[in-house]
């Protein structure tokens, strides 16, 4: 019997005897404001009295299809491999992180999630549009998105945005003046806007279509390369970096401005004729150098 004053619950692997006896969350559990259910393959719903949830996830609940609309405090909402559940309730108000993990049902996302500020969509390939409504987002995660095409640039106050493996992307809106940390791993995109000044993590993985990065990027302090060679030169003008990772590029100069950094690692074949300045050598603070 579960005390119906409960505010958290967690079941998963940690107590193999419960989680395999039980079969539904009681409808009496109007307290709850937790919920994680890992494994539950017996489960079939959530009760729809769960009215002051502000967490939930789920994880390899095969068996359930639907989230109830009446969750509308719900602030977290996790959904992991649960391949029947096809759609996000559109009176998730106050919903402000969204994660969606190999939901390959699931094809959109609410117009009216206006509070959201994290939204992770990884390996859900029928989604192919993100709602332009959204303007409070701040992260922004696409991976293995293979459907969708554009970003919307009203996203004005994104902060962080990581695209992995998301070919049909090929172009990222000028408009996020915000943007501080920028992950791309993918082939397509052709250039990285001027507009990012607030940039302070750049990590460029694969994009053989991108020939420079933006001389006015000033505010940054960590740019790693992978794998992108027709990106042959680092701006002068990045004085403010403090780590660089190059592996695997064209690059065939190290800066002298660069009189900030305090790590910097090379591990590229192709970089043999790198040349380091002295001033960087004297500093100590190569990491390692495999040529």
């Amino acid at each position: 019997m579960i005390n119906k004053n409960l505010i958290n619950l967690n079941i998963d692997n940690d107590n193999l005897y419960y989680y395999y006896k039980i079969q539904k969350i009681p409808n009496s559990l109007i307290n709850l404001t937790y919920l994680s259910l890992y494994n539950c393959y017996k489960i079939k719903e959530i009760p729809n009295s769960l009215i002051n949830l502000t967490y939930l996830s789920l994880y390899d609940c095969y068996k359930i299809k639907e989230i109830p609309n009446s969750l509308i405090n719900l602030q977290t909402l996790n959904i992991n491999n649960c391949i029947n559940i096809n759609n996000i309730p559109e009176t998730l108000f106050n919903l402000q992180t969204l994660e969606l993990i190999n939901c390959i049902n699931i094809n959109n996302i609410p117009e009216t999630l206006f509070n959201l500020q994290t939204l992770e969509l990884i390996n859900c390939i029928n989604i192919n549009n993100i709602p332009e409504t959204l303007f409070n987002l701040q992260t922004l995660e696409l991976r293995n998105c293979i459907n969708i095409n554009n970003i919307p640039k009203t996203f004005i106050n994104l902060k962080n945005l990581i695209i992995f493996k998301c070919n049909n992307i090929i172009k990222i809106p000028n408009t996020f003046i915000s943007l501080q940390t920028l992950y791309l791993d993918f082939y397509n995109i052709n250039n990285i806007p001027k507009t990012f000044i607030n940039l302070e993590e750049l990590i460029i993985d694969h994009c053989n279509n991108i020939k420079k990065i933006p001389n006015n990027l000033i505010n940054l302090k960590k740019l790693k390369i992978n794998y992108c060679c027709n990106l042959i030169k680092i701006p002068n003008t990045l004085i403010n970096l403090k780590k660089l990772e190059i592996n695997w590029c064209n690059i065939r100069k190290i800066p002298k401005t660069l009189i900030n950094l305090k790590k910097l690692y090379i591990e590229d074949l192709k970089c043999y004729t790198t040349e380091i300045p002295n001033t960087l050598i004297n500093l100590k603070i190569i990491k390692h150098i495999s040529i």
